[in-house]
């Protein structure tokens, strides 16, 4: 319901802005719009196909009059709309177009309309306050921090090998992991570092803890993680490929072990350990869980659901950071570190 919200607040905005004629375009009025939300049913194909076509001449507007080309690492995005040929024979013709501002907004918009949906920059704006510029790179940097075009890719090639809906749940998946961890740059507020420097200073831990990411889920994640695993494969889905689908949900809070481990000066090893030991022990995994399916009757319970999911994550990072600071115990394992800590809090334990 909430995302028909969404849809039915981005169509009225565009609308006041002058970009679009409903009547014109044979779209729904709001009042037909909530009516059939009601019923479970949102837009036909047609009627969002029209709303994604506005969506994508609106956002390549507003990209163009930004400076996103002006990065050098976002402005390779132009290499999208030519032939790879082009770029290899002559790529100071192709990086010196005299319409790269353009092109490069075009290129942007139509990626993330088709991979994150109609509505994703314009909730990334309100919801985070951010500009659309802002928006692109965080985005960029999610997207390359944890390679995620190779898996769309991936996902894509399966077409006629697996069912439809299998490989609609797998790009959600992705979908929501890039959605999160664009989320989460953009909390951050890296404004001051290029789009390039802000991927190099999260790839490789990044990259650390999805290698071993098996190794440090335990508990009810662990049992989530192969049974996700367990039904990709089933279903005909290439082991590597489900395997990092399986992975999507955990691998989110890497950003978050690499943060950590930048402050405290811990090894992203041992700060992993400790991040995903806190949360089978804490039970955060279910209780995160119970957050995500509250009730969604309109966008401002979506809105409320994430700023609940945020303060979470939060004081995970803070209880982390405690755990690793914590001088009582000489071992460096993990487990026996959280175990030291959680005995030193044992009241604060018995009232969560």
């Amino acid at each position: 319901l909430s995302y028909n919200d969404e849809l039915r607040r981005f169509i009225a905005a565009l609308e006041v802005k002058g970009h679009l004629n409903r009547a014109l375009e044979f779209l729904p009025a709001d009042e037909e719009q909530a009516a059939r939300a009601v019923q479970g049913e949102g837009l036909t194909r047609p009627e969002l196909a029209v709303v994604m076509a506005y969506a994508k001449s609106e956002l390549k507007d507003v990209l163009a009059a930004t400076d996103i080309a002006d990065d050098s690492y976002l402005a390779q995005q132009i290499t999208t709309a030519f032939p790879a040929t082009l770029e290899q024979q002559y790529p100071q013709a192709l990086h010196g177009h005299r319409l790269r501002r353009e092109i490069v907004a075009t290129e942007y918009a139509n990626e993330m309309v088709n991979y994150m949906g109609i509505t994703y920059v314009e909730r990334m704006r309100e919801s985070m306050g951010a500009t659309a510029g802002q928006v692109v790179q965080a985005y960029t940097a999610a997207r390359d921090i944890f390679g995620m075009i190779p898996l769309w890719k991936a996902v894509e090639a399966l077409d006629h090998k697996v069912p439809a809906e299998l490989q609609m749940l797998m790009m959600k998946r992705i979908m929501r992991m890039v959605r999160h961890s664009s989320r989460w740059l953009l909390q951050q507020r890296y404004e001051t570092v290029t789009t390039q420097e802000l991927i190099e200073h999260f790839a490789a831990g990044v990259e650390n803890v999805a290698g071993s990411l098996q190794g440090y889920l335990t508990g009810d994640l662990a049992e989530l993680w192969t049974s996700s695993q367990r039904s990709f494969k089933e279903a005909g889905v290439p082991v590597k490929l489900a395997k990092q689908i399986a992975s999507t949900d955990e691998l989110y809070f890497a950003l978050d072990v690499v943060d950590v481990a930048n402050r405290t000066g811990s090894s992203v090893e041992q700060t992993a350990g400790v991040f995903f030991d806190l949360i089978s022990r804490l039970d955060l995994h279910r209780f995160r869980q119970g957050i995500s399916h509250l009730d969604v009757e309109n966008i401002w319970h979506s809105k409320v659901r994430e700023v609940f999911r945020d303060d979470v994550d939060r004081q995970l990072r803070i209880l982390t950071m405690s755990v690793l600071q914590f001088d009582d115990i000489a071992s460096a394992v993990p487990r026996d570190k959280v175990s030291a800590w959680l005995e030193a809090q044992s009241q604060q334990m018995a009232r969560w």
